[in-house]
């Protein structure tokens, strides 16, 4: 956009060289014309869709999501757009897509009386375990909310149709914060 041909086609000022108006119009379009050329390399950085697949993956661990192996590129360029997009989801059903996209299937129960939101349901994709999905979960809740993950109770049940066997636990000396928080993955 030329300022100096904008400002003549609106008829209000003739700046023709020499004057004022048109010393500061041409100053201002050439802090555009820089500012523009800024703009350009600035989406190229930062767009999820021309960033190289290395950054992608760095851009993915520094909102903390683990990249599972065999991960497509455009999923990944899919997961990281997402995480770009602003603002955050902030309701309930918002935040269940946002999950969902990113390979977890929650359901959230809100418990204002404790002060938590509690999520239900299986994890998978870029939050595989609970120690990948609760950072990212936590800092889309107000402040001073707790988040709480459920992943289903373990019984006698699903212990016992697992192929999972006593030994192998007893063996391996799991402690129950273990269990916490990647108990899931063996049943």
């Amino acid at each position: 956009m030329d300022l100096i041909a904008s400002a003549r086609a609106t008829g209000l000022y003739d700046p023709y060289p020499g004057t004022h108006i048109h010393h500061e119009l041409s100053a201002l379009q050439a802090g555009l014309d820089l500012l523009s050329d800024g703009i350009a390399s600035l989406t190229q950085i930062y767009s999820a869709q021309a960033m190289p697949v290395e950054r992608l993956h760095d851009y993915a661990r520094l909102f903390g999501l683990a990249v599972p192996d065999g991960t497509g590129e455009t999923q990944l360029r899919a997961a990281v757009s997402l995480l770009m997009r602003l603002p955050a989801p902030r309701a309930p059903d918002e935040i269940e897509r946002f999950f969902e996209a990113l390979g977890a299937k929650i359901l959230l129960i809100e418990q204002p009386m404790r002060g938590r939101v509690l999520a239900e349901g299986s994890l998978g994709g870029f939050l595989p375990d609970a120690q990948t999905f609760l950072p990212v979960f936590a800092s889309l809740l107000p402040a001073q909310t707790e988040a709480v993950l459920s992943l289903g109770e373990l019984d006698w049940d699903s212990i016992a149709q697992s192929e999972t066997d006593w030994a192998m636990l007893d063996q391996a000396d799991f402690t129950w914060d273990w269990f916490d928080l990647y108990g899931h993955r063996l049943f």
